[in-house]
């Protein structure tokens, strides 16, 4: 597996300070609990860094909303019907590039966040609708 990639850009790790005032220790970081999120490279660096991880539970939809866009893109992709792998990719493509040009779509996402959150405190850390 390659190395874990700093896209901390000076805001973590070791005594730097970025240029918003942010030093060591000031940089969170959430994540799905994916295998590749949770490898002994990406621990190792994330800890170096002094990045706090929160706590999160895997594969959440109701705090996720790039959830929901996996399973649009999912959906439309069936719907095409790919018949190879080279049909699949440019499938694929083409439908991510759909989604992420619809502003709509995104700002509704972006902005049910709110709403999540209430629902996510409201169920106790239940699944909630979303």
């Amino acid at each position: 597996m390659p190395p874990p990639v700093n896209l901390l850009g000076g805001c973590g790790g070791g005594d730097a300070v970025g240029g918003d005032g942010a030093g060591a220790g000031d940089v969170s970081s959430v994540q799905d609990n994916a295998p590749c999120h949770k490898s002994g490279a990406v621990t190792k660096f994330l800890a170096d860094a002094k990045v706090a991880v929160l706590p999160w539970p895997a594969c959440s939809p109701d705090l996720s909303p790039i959830e929901n866009l996996w399973g649009l893109l999912k959906q439309r992709v069936r719907a095409r019907d790919p018949q190879s792998v080279e049909r699949l990719v440019a499938i694929a493509n083409e439908e991510w590039d759909k989604l992420r040009r619809n502003r709509g779509l995104l700002l509704n996402l972006f902005g049910s966040m709110e709403k999540r959150l209430r629902a996510v405190v409201d169920a106790n850390g239940a699944a909630t609708g979303y």
